[in-house]
């Protein structure tokens, strides 16, 4: 588990650094495009090495922790909208809309959803 952790943060630190070295040299491209491209091409090579083994190891490891933490996260962002919803669905110019007759879907899509982000 520790070797894991340790070649996980060697690796993303390599990255990193091999990443920023290239892009200052590099000034006809701008750092956002070649620095995905720059890891892109380090993670490939590090999954066509030798390395490639505890690679594939460590993604398939990290397949549940991360479904986890994203469902988890999911849940809260679903409270706080439905929060916001109900709160924006009270206003004056949510009634105005139903007023004029607009259709639910519209009035909650366009006009309650808009401002409750």
């Amino acid at each position: 588990m520790i070797f894991t952790v340790l070649a996980v943060t060697l690796g993303i630190s390599i990255v990193v650094v091999v990443t920023r070295n290239l892009a200052r040299q590099i000034r006809a491209v701008t750092v956002p495009v070649t620095a995905p491209a720059l890891s892109a091409a380090a993670l490939a090579w590090w999954a066509t090495s030798d390395l490639g083994v505890f690679a594939s190891d460590i993604l398939a490891h990290m397949v549940l922790p991360v479904g986890v933490l994203t469902l988890i996260s999911f849940g809260g962002w679903m409270l706080l909208t439905r929060s916001s919803m109900l709160e924006v669905i009270g206003e004056d110019f949510v009634l105005a809309a139903r007023a004029k007759g607009l259709p639910s879907r519209v009035v909650r899509d366009r006009h309650v959803a808009h401002n409750a982000m």
